[in-house]
């Protein structure tokens, strides 16, 4: 299956919720489902729609496939503790996420890219798998040939460390570091991941 390279903003409109700055901005003008039929869409939706649109908000806006979600549910499940909360913190330190959540890209796409192209090292080392698990302590580093890069500079910084108490973002030298694993309280996403846990668990 490949993957989604759709329209962003159509995707989002769809699953009602932003998956990119640009979205954001263009779904306060045009909240509902995008096609000619979109304003009159409000039927009322059953327990397993409600499952599966979760399902599909928590994947998209972490960037997987079905494959990789659903195995990071199972794993998840099997772990100690809540099993939601696990899920959210194992995507969380995804290497691409924690790259995006920086400000290093404007979206998971984007950070998924940096690091493919290897322009992302981790304890000095190149890096280029984006479902690397990164550890508290670990140093994630922009490479040098990437450290004048107008765009990445300019974006660095958009989430502040109170905003964002799991990292720590170091502007001078473009790197992160991951404080510790972030509580479900800290990971910024309105999303129920309790009732995907469920979809799977059935």
């Amino acid at each position: 299956m490949a993957r989604f390279r759709g329209s962003i903003v159509k995707k989002s409109r769809r699953l009602g919720i932003p998956l990119s700055d640009k979205a954001a901005r263009i779904m306060e003008k045009r909240p509902n489902p995008p096609g000619d039929h979109g304003q009159k869409m409000g039927r009322k939706m059953s327990d397993y729609g409600r499952h599966l649109l979760e399902k599909q908000r928590i994947r998209y806006t972490y960037g997987l496939l079905e494959k990789q979600f659903r195995n990071y549910v199972y794993k998840a499940m099997s772990k100690s503790g809540v099993a939601g909360d696990n899920l959210l913190q194992m995507l969380e330190t995804r290497l691409d996420n924690l790259v995006y959540r920086a400000g290093f890209a404007s979206t998971v796409r984007e950070a998924r890219q940096l690091v493919t192209h290897k322009h992302i090292r981790v304890e000095g080392k190149c890096i280029n798998v984006p479902s690397f698990h990164v550890k508290p302590g670990m140093k994630i580093q922009v490479s040098e040939k990437m450290q004048n890069n107008a765009q990445i500079r300019d974006a660095v910084g958009k989430y502040s460390d109170k905003s964002l108490p799991y990292l720590e973002i170091l502007r001078p030298d473009l790197s992160i570091v991951l404080k510790e694993v972030p509580s479900r309280d800290m990971i910024p996403v309105a999303l129920d991941e309790n009732i995907v846990v469920e979809y799977y668990s059935k």
